[in-house]
């Protein structure tokens, strides 16, 4: 609206979405529909940052989770009275655990690499759950073959 991209920004494309009148003035992502995909594009390609970045400073991190906590919006009763910056990161007008779920499966959180974080972070390997669930799995067998050994029982006697 101004010339520079900002939370009032970023809230007026999320209530636009939420009108679903498909104001097409909005849809940045020129794809001729207004969906939550323009919010993304918004985020991901014009902000260059994360879902889940309440205060749009380019990281998800605790700052933006105290932010929204502190808010006081999260899973009231009150139904669309949340915006970007209270934690409604999908658009809906309100916090929940889907806007929580939304910004951590966006890989972002604890990210900052400085510069343009988004187009950098391709090029580092994220860690694989698998790896850590068999490094547990082995290491639970070996505890167990270890509690089997005769040494072993003979030494709890």
């Amino acid at each position: 609206h101004d010339g520079t991209l900002d939370l009032h920004d970023i809230e007026l494309l999320s209530a636009a979405i939420q009108r679903n009148v498909g104001e097409l003035a909005y849809d940045v992502n020129r794809d001729e529909q207004l969906t939550l995909a323009d919010q993304t594009y918004w985020v991901h390609e014009l902000q260059q940052t994360w879902l889940g970045d309440a205060n749009l400073d380019g990281r998800f991190d605790s700052t933006d989770l105290i932010q929204v906590f502190q808010a006081g919006e999260y899973e009231d009763t009150l139904v669309g009275n949340s915006n970007w910056a209270d934690g409604d990161w999908n658009a809906d007008g309100d916090f929940t655990t889907a806007d929580l779920v939304s910004a951590f499966a966006d890989g972002g959180y604890g990210i900052d690499i400085g510069g343009d974080a988004r187009s950098s972070i391709s090029t580092v390997p994220e860690p694989a759950c698998g790896h850590v669930v068999l490094l547990l799995m082995g290491g639970l067998a070996m505890l167990r073959r270890h509690r089997d050994c005769p040494s072993w029982r003979e030494a709890q006697r």
